[in-house]
């Protein structure tokens, strides 16, 4: 493999009787491919690049690019690709990887869907390449990619823990993948994790040595994120607990516990009050024999002395609400929606006032919801003066939950 690599450097090549045109690094060439006719281009990397991105543009129609590092690509099998409609630009982002070779070869195939003039575009950084060190626990990161943009991460791990690492999408369609002492590229991984979008990321690993662990985060399209790592030890007694409650069960809701919609997955709920001030905690189990976890995703004080929290069964939605009352079961003082889908708090409603001069102290509240589940209804009575309200929120989107209308009703 070395000697052909290095033939490859040194003069045009052959590829299924198909010239490759030589082209530098950070340049620009002109050229026209027929409808179904594919070119290929070889780029010689200089052995500090460490990123490479390459452009397509001044489209006449629809042509797209695929890339190998080191071998030639295929539609099916490359290191990236980009296949936008019609004239739109094509772009791919590249990591270039530690290699024992003194430089690394980009071979560009460009395939003609329909016949189009192009310019060819390739530029790269040189350079140690980033990779962002998380030391902060939990681990918590953010970031925006664009189409075939990596972004990478490491942090410390300890022998036995096993970490679980989550993405949200925000928005886009990132993808997750985590090597433990290596690099996380494409092709490099112990984990990885590529659900379509709208649906979180996750991997779960665990240490056999202390370890650098390696998170790679790549933009199947432009994205937003949100990284977050915890790590969990197995055999914790709420696995037990959660297995007790909700083995061979679904979408069954207690006071303090939930057997989720998502297989698996149950959610448990802790409760104190101390010095006056209440506190819950919710926790995400996951009593799979394969990856049993246990990870807190939600933890709140609040400055009274209710008498307790229980969960709210929502109707044909993702949604677990958490009512927290003061004095008597029907008195909301605090509401959390958060959706299971995505694993995150999703909305957070204060009704009321928990002082008792304000206005709706001794309010009656309830939640629920309405038209097949797209519209979540909340209302709340004032008792000394009998005045009704009432809330209207959109949840077709639960990523994007709009406020329809806030109205007294009575």
């Amino acid at each position: 493999m070395k000697k052909i690599l290095i033939l490859m450097s040194a003069i045009p090549i052959m590829l299924f009787s198909t010239p490759f045109i030589q082209m530098k690094s950070n340049d620009s060439v002109q050229g026209h491919v027929d409808q179904k006719e594919k070119k290929y281009y070889h780029i010689l990397l200089s052995n500090k690049a460490h990123t490479a991105t390459v452009k397509l543009t001044n489209l006449d129609a629809d042509v797209d690019m695929y890339i190998g590092i080191n071998t030639p690509p295929r539609i099916r099998a490359n290191d990236c690709y980009s296949a936008n409609s019609k004239t739109k630009d094509e772009k791919c982002t590249l990591s270039i990887p530690a290699s024992e070779m003194k430089s690394t070869s980009l071979i560009v195939m460009i395939n003609g869907f329909k016949e189009s003039s192009y310019t060819l575009e390739v530029s790269t950084k040189d350079g140690v390449e980033e990779i962002q060190e998380l030391t902060k626990r939990p681990l918590f990161a953010t970031g925006n990619l664009e189409k075939n943009e990596d972004k990478n991460y490491k942090f410390s791990g300890k022998k036995g823990e096993r970490y679980i690492i989550t993405l949200d999408y925000v928005s886009g369609d990132p993808d997750l993948r985590v090597k433990i002492g290596k690099k996380a590229t494409k092709n490099t991984f112990d984990c990885k994790s590529l659900n379509s979008a709208r649906k979180s990321e996750e991997c779960s690993i665990t240490l056999k040595q202390d370890n650098m662990v390696y998170i790679n985060v790549n933009g199947y399209t432009k994205s937003h994120y949100v990284l977050k790592g915890v790590g969990v030890q197995n055999g914790d007694k709420r696995i037990k607990e959660a297995k007790k409650l909700c083995t061979n069960k679904s979408n069954i809701v207690k006071e303090s516990y939930i057997c989720s919609i998502e297989k698996d997955i149950v959610y448990i709920m802790d409760t104190k009050n101390a010095d006056g001030f209440f506190h819950y905690d919710v926790y995400r189990v996951n009593i799979n024999p394969k990856i049993e976890s246990v990870r807190k995703v939600l933890s709140e004080e609040i400055g009274s002395s209710p008498s307790h929290a229980n969960f709210i069964s929502l109707k044909d939605t993702k949604l677990i609400g958490i009512k927290v009352d003061k004095n008597s079961a029907d008195t909301i003082i605090y509401h959390d929606f958060y959706d299971m889908s995505v694993d995150k708090l999703t909305l957070e409603l204060r009704f009321l006032y928990q002082g008792a001069s304000e206005p709706y102290s001794n309010s009656k509240g309830t939640a629920e919801t309405i038209e097949n589940g797209t519209i979540l209804r909340t209302t709340y009575i004032h008792k000394n003066d009998g005045f009704l309200f009432e809330d209207l929120y959109d949840i077709k989107n639960l990523s994007d939950i709009q406020l329809i209308s806030r109205k007294r009703i009575k």
